[in-house]
């Protein structure tokens, strides 16, 4: 265990260093400013045997810090006008602890472009205008300071090995059951607000009458659980306890009812294969904390086990998300996996494993892991590029994860394996599975944090 000394001590600078040295296996204790330390924040000295230089402490949550790109790219505040040239190898002459404050809270977040239900839109975004939208930078950061505690004679422990985490959204399943209802519903909602909507959806309701009979092709449940077999690993699924369906929803909230018997049965079935279940929050989740509470209630009550992993549907977990991500904390939930982007995959927070969120109004860590989800089958099969550059794309950002061993959290919808959906997403999965990925195991998201 290795001896830390902060020259100002800070809650968040304790937190950023602690995310650094957890990502390279490094156990460490606090001792007191100026006192004998393996490792110091702030003015290098003598005795110390590595060193991070301390840039100004304050204002860390500037919503528009600045980035340098040198050997490697550093974010820094605006106040910082010349960064000192690295000289001795033990000692890391940026302020490497802020930067990771930086990436991990994203500031930027406050000022970004976000799309109708409050996501961040990643092509607009400050870490898209930096151009380091697909960089690992916390990992980055991480081998620096690894790099720097092994000049100083401090010997690192084993690599991470990276790991697969394939998770499932439910969205659009058991048309068979609920596909009229949803035409239903929808078209009430389009004869309140007016217009050719209404045509279209009255003609929409024809159609379905007619289908509504037939099993939904997108239901593709042992196919998952065959595919993840085989990978050695088993399945996550997102659902939906809260939908279209009740009171206050919103019209994109998924259509279907998880109290439906052969829904419940459905659910049950994957618990019993093994499956991981957590909740998909609604968008109004976002809103009040009685509402996550109420859908983590639900679904446990429908599946009849425990519920300890999230994401919300559309990204939308609010702003700050870390003012919900307490409200999932109370609620149960111990993962989230919520911080993710609808438009382009990337590392929305620089890191490619779990973390304890920090929350800037409190100024302390929360009780609740937060696994940020790398790409969604419609962010890279987005239908505007081809399958071979989509294929490309999936293979580029996997390697980048893995080679800093990483979690490649990945949101595959639950129909993404009725091929004439999301533009050939299962298929590039399968292959991504047999050749790329094929030594890396596949993990859940409660696995990862275990």
């Amino acid at each position: 265990m290795i001896r830390v000394a902060f020259d100002e001590p800070s809650e968040r600078a304790r937190w950023a260093l602690d995310v650094l040295l957890g990502l390279l296996g490094m156990p460490w204790r606090e001792v007191p400013p100026h006192s004998e330390a393996e490792l110091v924040y702030g003015a290098a000295r003598t005795g110390a045997r590595c060193a991070i230089h301390a840039g100004p402490q304050t204002p860390w949550d500037d919503p528009q810090p600045s980035l340098t790109h040198r050997d490697m790219p550093i974010v820094h505040l605006r106040s910082v006008e010349k960064l000192h040239v690295q000289t001795e190898p033990s000692t890391v002459t940026f302020d490497l602890v802020y930067a990771t404050y930086a990436c991990l809270t994203a500031p930027w977040e406050q000022v970004d472009p976000v799309d109708e239900v409050g996501c961040p839109l990643a092509g607009s975004s400050w870490l898209a205008r930096y151009g380091v939208l697909e960089r690992p930078l916390v990992h980055e950061y991480a081998t620096r300071l690894g790099g720097a505690l092994e000049a100083g004679g401090i010997p690192l422990t084993s690599p991470r090995r990276p790991s697969i985490v394939l998770t499932h959204d439910v969205d659009s399943n058991f048309a068979h059951l609920f596909a009229r209802r949803e035409s239903r519903e929808l078209l009430r909602r389009d004869l309140s607000a007016g217009g050719i909507a209404a045509t279209r959806r009255f003609a929409g309701l024809v159609r379905r009458s007619l289908n509504s009979r037939q099993q939904d092709k997108n239901d593709r449940w042992d196919d998952w659980l065959a595919l993840t077999a085989a990978s050695g690993g088993r399945p996550c699924f997102f659902v939906a306890s809260y939908g279209l369906f009740d009171p206050k929803s919103a019209r994109h909230d998924p259509p279907y009812d998880a109290r439906h018997p052969e829904v419940r049965a459905t659910l049950r079935h994957l618990v019993a294969a093994g499956a991981e279940i957590g909740v998909h929050f609604s968008l109004q989740a976002q809103t009040s904390p009685s509402q996550v509470l109420a859908e983590c209630e639900r679904l446990a009550e429908i599946l009849g086990a425990p519920v300890r992993s999230a994401r919300h549907h559309w990204w939308a977990v609010g702003q700050p998300a870390e003012r919900v991500l307490e409200w999932h904390a109370k609620a149960g939930i111990e993962v989230d996996c919520s911080l993710g982007y609808n438009d382009a995959p990337g590392f929305r927070r620089g890191i490619a494993a779990p973390f304890r969120p920090f929350d800037r109004r409190t100024g302390r860590p929360l009780p609740i892991w937060e696994l940020p989800t790398i790409a969604m089958d419609l962010a890279v099969y987005d239908g505007r590029r081809s399958s071979a550059e989509a294929d490309m794309m999936l293979r580029r950002i996997f390697t980048t994860t893995a080679a800093v061993g990483g979690s490649f959290v990945m949101d595959w919808h639950a129909h993404a394996l009725n091929p004439v959906r999301l533009h050939g997403a299962g298929q590039g999965l399968r292959e991504l599975l047999n050749g790329a990925a094929r030594d890396v195991p596949l993990r859940t998201p409660l696995d990862v944090v275990a």
